[in-house]
């Protein structure tokens, strides 16, 4: 998947143009906007995720340069499959005729044997390990600083929820997404945030993306799935997924 593709932009546009994409997209795929419709809640998930890549600048960079590796990767496996013979290309075949058929196996063996030309392939193996190897430490390196990141506004957050105050807890939950959209106890912390406001659709949604990012089943997490439904029901609130 292409996240530049995805909004549809080039790879060199700037910061607002990102922006103004995401918002065209988003305004057209929100799920507030498509009830029901589970292939455009999917495509506004892909939106986002293309989103919150590109417009961070350390996200988009370790981005590009997997793109870059995936490009070298792509190159290489083409020089190596276009440098054998066809067999239309073969020119001098045994005379079978003659009943000696001692130079067969040579015969075949040199007309598909591949062709002796120089090539760059080696560097470009060797090149190709060289990114990977720092695109991976640089991957994990950037995870390990971006979960980091998280972890402090989702504690800011909690602070904030424990004394009531939901307006900066659900805005420090946003932030903390920013830098980690697969943190499973933030996703949880703004479902309960939205039970208090009473938006139980938005809830369910929360909660139903802590339950699909947990590392482990949590049945507290279930637990409040069930009662978001019942507090809908006895409220005559009609959940749509």
């Amino acid at each position: 998947m292409n996240y530049y593709s995805v909004l549809g932009i080039k790879r060199n546009a700037t910061a607002k143009e990102i922006k103004e994409s995401f918002k065209k997209l988003a305004l057209t795929y929100h799920p507030d906007k498509n009830n029901n419709n589970k292939q455009a809640e999917e495509k506004f998930k892909i939106i986002n995720e293309a989103y919150q890549v590109l417009s961070d600048g350390d996200k988009r960079f370790l981005y590009n340069q997997k793109l870059d590796a995936q490009n070298v990767a792509n190159q290489t496996f083409n020089e190596n499959t276009s440098q054998y013979k066809s067999y239309s290309e073969i020119k001098i075949e045994p005379d079978f005729s003659s009943g000696d058929y001692s130079n067969q196996g040579k015969f075949f063996k040199d007309s598909f044997a591949p062709q002796k030309k120089e090539s760059n392939t080696f560097y470009y193996i060797i090149a190709f390990t060289i990114l990977i190897i720092i695109g991976s430490g640089a991957t994990l390196f950037g995870k390990y600083m971006n979960h980091l990141a998280a972890k402090e506004h989702y504690q800011k957050a909690l602070n904030y929820y424990q004394s009531e105050n939901y307006f900066n807890a659900f805005r420090e939950t946003t932030e903390a997404l920013h830098f980690d959209d697969k943190y499973a106890e933030v996703y949880e912390l703004r479902g309960d945030i939205r039970t208090i406001q009473a938006k139980y659709k938005l809830a369910l949604y929360e909660y139903n993306e802590a339950k699909k990012y947990a590392t482990s089943k949590n049945q507290k997490i279930d637990s409040k799935i069930e009662n978001i439904k019942k507090q809908a029901n006895n409220e005559l609130q009609k959940l749509d997924f």
